[in-house]
């Protein structure tokens, strides 16, 4: 937020946005407004990148994801 970075994240990337066990999936929505940060994140760390879990946190509020899901 306000880095002035852009991460692209490939056409054709393949992810399963959210590795989170099925039984908490009805806790946390991986639709909606987690989608776009789960997607920048499974690319970071498919990159390597030691960001990634960082990125994902910040993305999260950007995206405006409730506090309570976010800390899930």
């Amino acid at each position: 937020l306000g880095s002035g970075e852009t991460i692209t994240v490939p056409a054709g990337f393949n992810t399963d946005l959210a590795s989170i066990p099925w039984f908490a999936r009805a806790f946390v929505p991986i639709a909606g407004r987690m989608a776009k940060p789960a997607l920048l994140h499974d690319f970071l760390l498919e990159s390597g990148d030691p960001r990634a879990h960082d990125v994902f946190a910040e993305a999260l509020t950007v995206a405006r994801v409730p506090r309570l899901t976010r800390l899930l």
